[in-house]
């Protein structure tokens, strides 16, 4: 199965990181070998998507935000205002989606961090 991720920007850490996304749509893909994370403006990579699960936003463990993919999101702060931008109507008492996922690193992509 191919599942693909769409992102603002595809900045990632080397190794383990997670995205937060709105809904429950990605809580039942799990260990997902052939992921593609995929730009706005169509570049791409691909990633295993290994786990994900959903609680309510304000409920995100402030530990695992030092794994978020995009650097502005790394705090509860930072990540609410992007989930603002992204999602109208956004609020912290929505249920969102933690996805953990690996980037390939050797792929290339134009704005992926090594």
């Amino acid at each position: 199965m191919t599942e693909t991720l769409f992102f603002k920007k595809l900045l990632f850490l080397d190794g383990l990181n997670i995205t937060v996304r709105m809904g429950t749509k990605w809580d039942k893909f799990n260990n997902i070998e052939n992921g593609i994370l995929q730009s706005l403006d169509g570049n791409n990579i691909r990633s295993k998507i290994l786990a994900s699960f959903s609680l309510p936003f304000k409920s995100i463990p402030n530990n695992l935000l030092k794994l978020e993919h995009d650097p502005e999101c790394r705090d509860m702060l930072g990540l609410y205002h992007t989930m603002c931008e992204i999602y109208p109507n956004f609020s912290a008492d929505d249920i969102v989606t933690i996805v953990f996922f690996v980037p390939d690193v050797n792929e290339n992509a134009k704005d992926l961090n090594r």
